[in-house]
């Protein structure tokens, strides 16, 4: 994505044709300038001919609850305090739904150190997201599932919890 008849604008070509929910882009730091690839304008909605400035004005289109940590994450680059992250985080389609994606960024530095760049690769997860969720969902249900306690001594309850009683239909006391 450095130039626009470079080898790497052919690999993202390549890239984007051949895998489909693939979001390509590349950040300018010096002149806050965003190559971006139109398939991820056109995730948010946004037409192929305008001009996307810096990254972070697209931040808009990110979950508010996800934005701060996204953000964090491409600041560590920026400043130099990590080489590259990668993060789940959702994005608002053109049809309103929120999509998630995988971001995958590594930060490009000058020869004297120095970042210039960020270049990005965004995965559309949406499918595997939610089914994660869905299951930590069930795990947490089936964690916070009542327990039913009896201590028994030679055949006799003598102990129980509230559940058990409100399960036998006894009170506790009288196990």
């Amino acid at each position: 994505m450095v130039s626009e008849n470079g080898s790497s604008v052919n690999l993202r070509v390549c890239l984007e044709a051949s895998l489909p929910g693939i979001y390509l882009w590349e950040w300018d730091l010096a002149s806050d300038q965003a190559t971006v690839s139109p398939q991820w304008k056109q995730l948010r909605g946004i037409a192929d001919s305008v001009e996307i400035g810096s990254l972070n004005e697209a931040m808009q289109h990110v979950h508010p609850d996800d934005r701060i940590q996204l953000k964090s994450c491409r600041d560590s680059l920026i400043q130099g305090r990590a080489e590259g992250f990668s993060l789940d985080y959702r994005v608002q389609a053109t049809d309103g739904s929120w999509v998630w994606l995988e971001e995958r960024t590594r930060s490009i530095r000058n020869p004297d150190g120095e970042v210039i760049r960020l270049s990005g690769c965004e995965v559309e997860i949406t499918e595997r997201k939610l089914k994660e969720l869905s299951l930590e969902e069930e795990h947490r249900a089936n964690s916070e599932l009542p327990v039913a306690v009896c201590r028994f001594e030679r055949q006799q309850c003598v102990g129980a919890n509230e559940v058990w009683s409100q399960l036998a239909g006894r009170p506790a006391e009288s196990a």
